[in-house]
């Protein structure tokens, strides 16, 4: 069989695993290095809590039916074939079909658990070694109180028992897929990478449980005499640990429980005395009302406070404070910008609470209109309404996809400014390319998976290419990188560089220069070109932040980091609060 042939087989089923890690959030990569958040927060809808969980969100990746379908078109393609090549093709769709399923549903779905603590916390499972599936207990069906303590305690013992050297004592601790993945020699050498770094090991700072797909997981967060490790620990129904992961941190406390860095876990910290936080409803389409929270200054002022909506990214659906991860930017802004005198709210994602309902409702029409600017839009107008805002200062501020928007948001909506953050003037597929293409990166050169994946990436960019000349019928049944072609056309059809000519409102745009999932060079580089000549906008750039806008240790950054605790960084707070007070006080 031909390359081109086995590209053509192999393409089909393997456009179901391409459903990228997009921002403002985390969700399985195609590399197998992505990111799966475990969202403890539940919403305030019921009806939310329900469908975050059984669907998969409106303009997500394809689905596990979308799997079956990309195996039987490969498997139709391969009937095509010679006898002998149309056997073994087959057989390859047939495995990568059930790969694809399995990941399409962890990509599409976001689960939901709440921790010991009552604290958010995500693993990474495509990178601990799950070599085989494990059991999952039945539906609904967690520990008890007593259970998780009696896990945390196993594995704080788990933990004692390496840092001492213990390791043989360690692997018999292993179910039989985390043996065979993780023999002695590799345990060891895992640990002592940390151990190089980190030094020796002083305490246990932090605690927490959650349930994922079936599976007990425990987080442990040390102090050691370099640095702090985050250690991730994953036990199946019988108790014996089927995951493995660790990660150095910044120390996240000295004597005394001070804070040695920003990092620490500052994001366990209570709301500021000098802030105030109401429960509020997004209620501009009563079919999908939104849980949010508006943070004032605990002072009024007269003539009321400037005002911030906070607009998420696009996948996964997140919660009201943009959790991601172990870290809650929204709320890190909303906290930091009220205790310096600006009003901010925020709430959870529409596809967030309502992912099932928005795929009935809409189907393959669904655009960003109701994604995302109609509830920015609401969020303003409630805003509007309260005598506590000044209504002639209401910004919009979007994260990724909702900043790409914010420019659109400001216009439709009203908006007298607006502040993008990790957002981008190119396409939302151009993004997303390069995401897959950084990941590609750091895989092994000769790797086959890199061919089939550079095949798929360029078949996939040639369909979103044809999209403007398709016809409409044609367009929602294109699905380009997870996502539907209608959707990708409607938003491609409002130009960032067509709103920067007609706004003469002002425009915030930031960006960090870690940032691994828009380009520091091509989007901040473009967004610099685009604003030549237009006084009312202004950009900064900071060399050390992520896509989070969270300090980054790492050379060559990568989504394993949103694992670890940190905070929005203080200068950026700073910048969007001066800003404010130049414009708008």
């Amino acid at each position: 069989m031909s390359n081109s042939c086995f590209g053509l087989i192999v393409m089909r089923v393997i456009i179901a695993l391409i459903v990228c890690v997009i921002a403002g959030a985390m969700i399985v990569g195609c590399s197998g290095n992505g990111d799966a958040a475990l969202n403890a927060e539940p919403s305030a809808a019921a009806e939310g809590v329900a469908e975050q969980t059984a669907h998969a969100t409106a303009n997500s990746a394809l689905t596990a039916d979308a799997a079956d379908a990309a195996a039987a078109a490969a498997a139709a393609d391969a009937d095509a074939a010679a006898a002998d090549a149309a056997d073994a093709a087959a057989a390859a769709a047939n495995a990568a079909a059930a790969a694809a399923a399995e990941d399409a549903s962890a990509a599409t779905t976001t689960a939901q658990s709440e921790d010991a603590h009552g604290q958010q916390i995500a693993l990474d499972a495509t990178v601990l070694p799950f070599a085989a599936p494990i059991v999952a207990r039945a539906e609904g069906e967690e520990l008890s109180e007593a259970g998780k303590i009696e896990l945390i305690e196993a594995a704080k013992g788990f933990l004692t028992a390496i840092v001492s050297g213990q390791f043989s004592a360690c692997i018999e601790l292993f179910d039989d897929a985390m043996k065979a993945e993780m023999p002695e020699e590799a345990l060891i050498i895992a640990w002592n990478s940390i151990a190089m770094k980190a030094g020796h090991f002083e305490s246990i700072t932090r605690e927490e449980y959650a349930f994922r797909d079936g599976m007990d997981v425990v987080v442990l967060v040390s102090n050691h005499t370099l640095r702090g490790v985050v250690s991730t620990i994953v036990f199946s129904p019988d108790k014996k640990v089927s995951g493995l992961r660790f990660i150095d941190t910044d120390l996240t406390s000295g004597p005394g429980g001070q804070n040695q860095s920003a990092a620490g876990l500052k994001f366990l910290a209570a709301l500021p005395d000098t802030v105030v936080e109401e429960d509020v409803i997004i209620s501009g389409d009563p079919r999908f009302p939104l849980a949010g929270k508006l943070t004032l200054p605990k002072n009024s002022v007269a003539g009321g406070f400037p005002a911030v909506v906070l607009v998420h990214g696009l996948e996964p659906p997140q919660d009201m404070d943009a959790t991601i991860g172990a870290n809650k930017p929204f709320r890190d802004i909303a906290w930091a910008l009220a205790e310096k005198g600006v009003a901010v709210i925020r709430y959870d994602k529409r596809a967030y609470s309502y992912g099932g309902t928005m795929s009935e409702v809409y189907g393959t029409s669904l655009t960003v209109k109701e994604d995302i600017i109609d509830d920015a839009v609401h969020a303003k107008n409630l805003l509007v309404s309260d005598n506590r805002i000044n209504g002639d200062a209401i910004l919009v501020a979007g994260h990724y996809l909702g900043g790409m928007l914010a420019p659109r948001i400001l216009d439709e909506g009203g908006f007298a400014g607006a502040i993008i953050m990790a957002g981008s003037p190119r396409s939302l597929i151009d993004t997303i390319l390069y995401q897959i293409e950084y990941e590609m990166g750091s895989w092994g050169e000769g790797d086959e998976d890199a061919y089939v994946q550079q095949l798929v990436n360029e078949t996939q960019y040639e369909a979103y290419l044809s999209l403007e000349t398709e016809s409409e019928e044609d367009v929602k049944d294109t699905i380009i990188f997870g996502i539907n072609g209608y959707y990708i056309r409607e938003m491609d059809r409002h130009k960032t560089s067509g709103y920067f000519d007609k706004i003469s409102e002002p425009i915030l745009i930031l960006q960090g220069a870690k940032d691994i999932q828009v380009s520091h060079e091509h989007d901040f580089g473009e967004y610099r070109r685009l604003a030549e000549g237009h006084n009312n906008i202004a950009l900064k750039s900071y060399a050390d932040l992520n896509h989070l806008f969270i300090r980054s240790d790492m050379d060559k950054p990568d989504r394993t980091e949103y694992l670890i605790p940190g905070t929005v960084a203080d200068e950026v707070i700073d910048d969007i609060a001066n800003w404010i007070t130049e414009n708008y006080q």
